[in-house]
């Protein structure tokens, strides 16, 4: 399994989020991993990725990773919207 980018992962979201510092992983969510630990549980997920194979270079694995992390970025955004137009239409 291809194992590019697995280190600087949150094996929470599975997105090029949060940030590796020495052993530590540091999560979007806040907590706090074995960054090692970390990459382990990314490879786990990895193992069933249908896009990213043994053989992917990894300037495409990166392109990938970015392109999950934009579309989670347009998903928040998206669902941000709506719960203000429902909030607006409650209080409104």
């Amino acid at each position: 399994m291809n194992a590019a980018y697995t280190s600087q992962m949150d094996s929470n979201t599975h997105l090029l989020e949060g940030k590796r510092e020495a052993d530590k992983f540091y999560c979007a969510n806040g907590d706090v991993l074995q960054a090692d630990f970390n990459a382990a549980l990314n490879l786990l997920h990895r193992y069933s990725d249908q896009e990213i194979t043994l053989y992917t270079p990894h300037k495409e694995v990166r392109r990938v990773l970015l392109a999950r992390s934009s579309g989670a970025t347009e998903r928040q955004g998206a669902r941000v919207a709506r719960d203000q137009n429902l909030l607006s239409t409650v209080c409104g």
